[in-house]
């Protein structure tokens, strides 16, 4: 479901989520789940609406720091960041970062639609070390490789220098 952006799959186990938890499998039964879940798990939910399961519906908002904050709570090495796709390798990243410092490293999970799009994920270093990131475009083009390439090419750059925090000066601002 996350290595190839399945949004059936995503719809059906937020149905499933609702049927095991809540004994109604329906997107409400799941949302409602997800939602107390957010709560919880402590996660930000500033700024966050739940409209489905796959985040195809424009009503479903999600924010950097819910998205960050999930990964961080996973963990890099954890089952969700597995499924992610591989940069160069694997579904929706296999034609992206080919080469360089991401190629075959970072794990992450993109998100389109038009005028959105999203990169999530890890960036592993030596060791245990690691930077769980989150980036979110809105807009008009953002959806268009013209305008995302070159944003997430430099936030990959910025990543891999390994550094405790990156200069956001040095990821490409939109103009």
């Amino acid at each position: 479901m996350l290595t190839n952006s399945d949004n059936n799959t995503a719809e059906l186990l937020l149905k499933e989520i609702g049927r095991v938890s809540q004994g109604t499998a329906t997107r409400i039964a799941g949302l409602q789940v997800i939602a107390n879940k957010i709560v919880e798990w402590q996660l930000p939910p500033a700024g966050v609406a739940l409209g489905d399961g796959s985040g195809l519906d424009r009503a479903t908002h999600l924010t950097c720091g819910l998205l960050t904050a999930l990964l961080q709570r996973a963990g890099a090495k954890s089952d969700l960041v597995n499924g992610m796709s591989l940069a160069g390798s694997t579904g929706t990243l296999r034609e992206n970062f080919v080469s360089g410092p991401a190629f075959n490293v970072l794990r992450g999970k993109t998100g389109t639609l038009t005028g959105v799009k999203a990169l999530s994920g890890v960036f592993p270093f030596a060791g245990d070390r690691a930077t769980i990131f989150t980036l979110l475009l809105n807009g008009t083009g953002t959806s268009t490789t013209e305008i995302y390439i070159p944003i997430w090419n430099s936030l990959v750059s910025s990543l891999a220098s390994g550094a405790d925090s990156i200069d956001v000066e040095k990821v490409v601002p939109l103009k």
